[in-house]
């Protein structure tokens, strides 16, 4: 079942985050649909990498997923990625995966695996967006709360993103979460978001002042080279994804946070099936031990297709606290 043709559809659904899907067509007429992770601002990149990925993809193998991503590194990365070609690489894989699935006529989960599980918890997201104060956050916080949600995730850190804290922005954050601890309870679960901002040494001094608060996870307190630096520093779990770049950085992290219109792993060639498999790996082999799936479009229909799809090839008898992540 050969390609015939890729489109790409960039459109503003009116929020803060605009979206970028693809559809993969065959010959035989199945399609299948993927969506690209995209930033402010650099949207036309990705967009403009779809489409001259296209001419690697026309004539091959629907079903070559593997073999055309290995293609794709080689000849059209010449052997190095970045961040905007595994965006524009895990729309296309998604959509070949949807392919895949539907010429089955199984549910994409069947193919990588099985069914591990009948339900996923989700957390909330985005809820946070165009505050102007902390009291009005802790509100919507509650709201948050109210509607059902268990655990939620925000950036409490304040101005542009440094390496450097200054002492009062460093407080500020430390308030900011025991303002949240004390309005939603002990059993609420909060979920610290950084961004990959900060140097080891702030990462770990705030890490350590945010520890009484109970978070669930600290989420890429700094860039994934020095992730290792952190770990070893905190006694809480760590998160990371988009930054990550190796398996041993993997290893070392408490959770996976693998979102898969980003995630490519080590080369390009790690697309979704492999992601699954070297999770499913390092969670056997008791290097990591919580795989977690982060929907950072913003609860897109295909996003979120493959997130769950991503799910439930987790290993059952192993925690998996989100699938798909709610923005509200």
């Amino acid at each position: 079942m050969k390609i015939a043709r890729i489109e790409t559809f960039l459109f503003d659904p009116g929020t803060a985050k605009n979206l970028l899907f693809c559809r993969v067509e065959t010959e035989s007429g199945v399609h299948g649909w993927g969506e690209a992770y995209v930033t402010p601002g650099k949207e036309p990149v990705i967009e403009h990498l779809l489409r001259d990925l296209a001419k690697y993809m026309i004539g091959r193998d629907a079903f070559s997923i593997r073999h055309t991503a290995q293609v794709v590194f080689e000849d059209f990365a010449m052997r190095r990625t970045s961040l905007d070609l595994m965006s524009a690489w895990s729309a296309i894989e998604i959509a070949l995966w949807d392919i895949v699935a539907k010429n089955a006529g199984q549910p994409l989960y069947n193919i990588l695996g099985g069914a591990s599980r009948e339900r996923v918890k989700v957390y909330a997201n985005g809820w946070s967006s165009g505050t102007d104060s902390i009291e009005k956050n802790v509100e919507r916080a509650l709201a948050v709360k109210a509607s059902g949600f268990t655990a939620l995730k925000w950036d409490p850190f304040p101005g542009p993103w440094r390496s450097f804290i200054h002492r009062e922005d460093e407080d500020h954050v430390v308030h900011y979460v025991r303002l949240m601890r004390e309005a939603l309870g002990p059993d609420f679960g909060l979920l610290v978001e950084v961004h990959r901002r900060l140097a080891p040494m702030h990462a770990i001094r705030i890490g350590q002042r945010l520890r009484e608060y109970d978070i669930g996870w600290y989420e890429e307190p700094c860039l994934c080279d020095n992730i290792e630096l952190v770990c070893q520093g905190l006694a809480f779990p760590i998160s990371a994804s988009a930054c990550l770049k190796s398996e041993s950085q993997m290893g070392q992290l408490d959770r996976i946070a693998s979102d898969p219109t980003i995630f490519g792993g080590k080369p390009i060639v790690r697309g979704m099936r492999i992601s699954v498999e070297l999770i499913l790996s390092l969670l056997a082999q008791g290097e990591t031990q919580e795989a977690i799936l982060d929907d950072y479009p913003g609860l897109q229909p295909e996003d979120i297709r493959a997130c769950l799809a991503y799910a439930h090839a987790v290993l059952a008898n192993d925690r998996l606290d989100d699938a798909a992540v709610a923005h509200v």
